[in-house]
């Protein structure tokens, strides 16, 4: 199974676009990534955000 990588610009982007209020679906949607992998990923990334803050 191929694993894709995402960059961290599009890691930003995407958490960027969440904080402003874009839907998960939609986000999901547009990137084509699952809601799952979307959610867990964003979990991750704020919480590491949390500990850099």
């Amino acid at each position: 199974m191929n694993q894709k990588k995402y960059n961290q610009e599009f890691k930003q982007t995407v958490v960027e676009l969440y904080r402003s209020g874009t839907p998960v679906n939609q986000l999901s949607s547009e990137y084509g990534v699952s809601k799952l992998l979307f959610i867990n990923g964003l979990n991750f990334i704020l919480r590491l955000k949390g500990q850099m803050s």
